[in-house]
């Protein structure tokens, strides 16, 4: 853990000395004080003039609930850099774009077989933050009855990217597998 530490402390050091370059759209830092392994990452902008349509459209909806971005959280393994940190949307509670049920973040990047040690949080963000310009993210129940924002919690973002990981197994894989209806079609051909 001493290297990750390390490394995360620096990733912070960074994202706050260049926080003129992009600070309107991330920001972010630990969750507490002695907790350096959890950090609330915000993305914001959604409306920047160089948006897209649909991330106008996502940042009038945030507006609209008097939220000025999205929260994520981001927590890192024992391991990092070497391992991907897991990543999922916080609040408001929202889908589309990469995100599914619980919050949970799914992007081959987010896997193993995807990661990189090079790959810093701010990067990853960005990436994240990509996935809004071509993505509609849908906010059918944004608060609850008492007008609270919902919160998605990290064991049901966990449930989901586990069955989400387990129901995509084959993206580590070099070479897509073929289907059984091809298989036939080339068989029937031969």
């Amino acid at each position: 853990m001493p290297s990750a530490v390390k490394r995360i402390t620096k990733e912070l050091q960074r994202l706050h000395e260049n926080k003129g370059e992009g600070a309107d759209l991330l920001d972010g830092g630990p969750v507490a004080d002695d907790k350096l392994q959890e950090w609330a990452v915000h993305l914001k902008g959604f409306e920047d003039d160089n948006a897209s349509a649909r991330s106008k459209e996502l940042g009038k909806q945030l507006r609209e609930a008097g939220l000025d971005g999205v929260e994520f959280r981001v927590v890192f393994p024992h391991d990092y850099p070497t391992e991907p940190p897991f990543v999922y949307a916080r609040k408001p509670r929202i889908s589309g774009a990469h995100i599914f049920g619980g919050g949970a973040m799914c992007m081959d990047v987010l896997m193993p077989h995807g990661w990189t040690p090079a790959t810093t949080v701010s990067s990853l963000m960005r990436t994240i933050r990509s996935c809004f310009e071509e993505t509609i993210a849908l906010s059918p129940d944004w608060k609850n009855s008492k007008g609270k924002v919902v919160e998605n919690q990290e064991d049901a973002a966990r449930k989901t990217f586990s069955w989400v990981q387990t129901a995509h197994s084959n993206w580590s894989q070099a070479t897509p597998q073929v289907s059984s209806a091809a298989a036939l079609g080339k068989r029937a051909r031969e």
